[in-house]
């Protein structure tokens, strides 16, 4: 969560040409942030142990609408941050509503029962490729520090464990240990209202909808990690719902940049086997000590530049790893999934380069409609997410190439240590007993949190009950009948 912190910053830091002292001002309310958000995630949420932070994919909106934004009145670099606050204020808070629209709309539920392997595969692909440029500038700080570093890193991960003389040893402690990971500013934290103009609602929609895609992949990408049953929709939509409100937290109390889950604390899972959400919320509170002052949250990110890239270059190539995984449930031979993976993974990453070297290509003569292009077009994991989205739906192919068979779930529901997709498996994203008594109010059941409600299981259990009273009311009249003969 650092390293991500870091890189974030970093790249702020450098648009922004921030005075010193704000880049630590702006760490220690993004740790706080992010242990507000998780919290949520964890107790309203999909219940995945996923971390929540500042990603990159509101990142890019934000560069874009520095980039556009009239000329700064005032003359010297370091008064930027105070006339561009407020509008990246602005952009998150739009962020967090649409956030939370989608998830209460229950948009992921016909998204996800559309998206096969090929929409999963090139999205997670893209999702471990996204930030390889950053990472290899964090590990070009130096190159020596980096290497130890991922070499330090895949020997704990990868090799500690299978060593002759600790085979022996039951308890997986070498496993575990491997990958594991007061002073406020009137500019940086505090309430305030933020600005809200055309350009930032522009630049805040195109963020929400990339956050969109990139955590239904994340949520896929721990729940295969894990080892479990696909997140199902209602759980996905609470996730959304979760993320939309640490969003709007964070530009209520004067963030920058809004709150996702986390890409490299996901793939931590995978390579730690720790899916525990008790280790989730005591990062999320040890995030909160973090977050209460600059001084503190320096000490975690002290570490050099070589050891944040290295460690961003190990985590994120476990979604890049994952999304090739998906491939072998489809028909690989196929001309149309060869074109459909490739096109979707190429454009995905050539149009955003193209794009940057040319930010004045897109011009409508409306600024906030050109805000809202350039963010989406140079946004990786949305031109992913969508490009392979619309060509699997669109591009005549059986079920078969697609990956949608029933042999191709049988087989997917095997890996994922599912056999039959009952009721049982699904537990584990229900909340927590006051919040399904929360979406069970009367006042709630319908709008707007009805996507967010488990209805299948409510169905289920008022059916199991009417065939239990059915089968009572067959054996008293049996044992009635017995009586009277």
């Amino acid at each position: 969560q650092s390293s991500l912190l870091v890189l974030v910053v970093g790249i702020l830091q450098e648009q922004l040409q921030l005075q010193e002292g704000e880049e630590e001002r702006l760490l220690a309310s993004g740790f706080f942030h992010s242990a507000v958000s998780t919290l949520l995630q964890g107790w309203l949420g999909t219940r995945l142990p996923l971390l929540q932070t500042p990603s990159p994919e509101f990142i890019v909106p934000a560069i874009v609408l520095t980039h556009r934004s009239p000329t700064c009145p005032f003359q010297f670099p370091s008064h930027l941050i105070g006339f561009f606050l407020p509008q990246l204020q602005g952009m998150v808070l739009t962020s967090g509503l649409v956030q939370f629209v989608l998830g209460a709309s229950g948009l992921s539920g016909p998204v996800l029962q559309r998206s096969g392997p090929l929409v999963l595969a090139p999205l997670l692909c893209v999702l471990g490729f996204s930030i390889y440029r950053e990472a290899a500038v964090l590990c070009s700080e130096h190159w020596g520090i980096a290497s130890l570093a991922v070499l330090l890193v895949v020997f704990l991960s990868q090799h500690l464990h299978s060593w002759p003389l600790l085979a022996t040893v039951r308890y997986p402690v070498f496993r575990m240990v491997s990958v594991s990971p007061c002073t406020e500013s009137h500019s940086t934290l505090g309430i305030r209202l933020p600005l809200l103009s055309t350009l930032s609602v522009a630049a805040g929609v195109a963020a929400a909808l990339s956050s969109f895609i990139s955590s239904l992949g994340v949520y896929v990408l721990t729940a295969r990690l894990l080892g479990t049953s696909p997140p199902p929709p209602y759980a996905c939509n609470r996730g959304l719902c979760a993320e939309g409100l640490g969003t709007v937290s964070a530009a209520l109390l004067g963030g920058p940049l809004g709150v996702s889950s986390s890409v490299p604390n996901a793939c931590v899972v995978g390579l730690s086997q720790c899916g525990s959400r008790r280790s989730v919320q005591l990062a999320a509170m040890m995030s909160l000590l973090l977050g209460v002052s600059p001084r503190l949250s320096q000490l975690l990110t002290s570490f050099p530049l070589g050891v944040q890239g290295a460690v961003l270059s190990v985590t994120y190539t476990v979604a890049a790893g994952t999304g090739i995984t998906y491939f072998r449930y489809t028909h690989m031979d196929s001309g149309r999934n060869i074109f459909n993976i490739g096109f979707a993974i190429f454009m995905s990453l050539l149009l955003p380069r193209w794009f940057n070297l040319h930010p004045s290509f897109i011009t409508t003569g409306v600024s906030s409609l050109d805000v809202l292009l350039q963010s989406l077009i140079t946004l990786p994991v949305f031109l992913a997410g969508f490009l392979a989205f619309f060509l699997d739906n669109t591009v005549s192919g059986s079920l078969s190439e697609r990956g949608l068979s029933s042999t191709a779930m049988k087989k997917r529901a095997l890996d994922d240590r599912v056999a039959e997709c009952s009721q049982n498996h699904f537990k584990i994203y229900d909340p927590p007993e006051p919040v399904r008594r929360m979406l069970d109010l009367p006042g709630i059941r319908v709008v707007p949190f009805c996507a967010c409600r488990n209805q299948i299981s409510k169905d289920v259990g008022l059916a199991a009950q009417e065939n239990s009273d059915l089968l009572n009311g067959l054996g008293e009249s049996h044992d009635q009948d017995q009586q009277g003969a």
